[in-house]
């Protein structure tokens, strides 16, 4: 139930009523760091990946289905998220 899931996890960083669904979104990185020459210069990149565990409900609010969803870019993953609360259940 709707009820339950907020219980458990808190309130949802998204929720769409009239797609009956919601998502808890969080991000995940890692910074890749090279050093180099005699003083150990360094240079580095970041790697980010957003995530979102989606849930979507029946007509009495319980948890019809659910997943995981991954993208590099933010809207990006608002966007799946979206297409994924529209798609007919499997």
């Amino acid at each position: 139930m709707r009820a339950e899931v907020v219980e458990n996890l808190g309130s949802p960083t998204w929720n769409w009523k009239a797609e009956q669904g919601v998502a808890y979104v969080w991000q995940t990185g890692v910074r890749h760091l090279y050093y180099f020459g005699p003083k150990l210069q360094g240079q580095g990149y970041s790697h980010y990946r957003n995530r979102a565990f989606c849930i979507a409900y029946d007509e009495a609010d319980r948890v019809a289905r659910y997943g995981y969803i991954e993208e590099a870019d933010s809207d990006a993953l608002e966007d799946a998220v979206l297409k994924w609360l529209r798609s007919p259940s499997t």
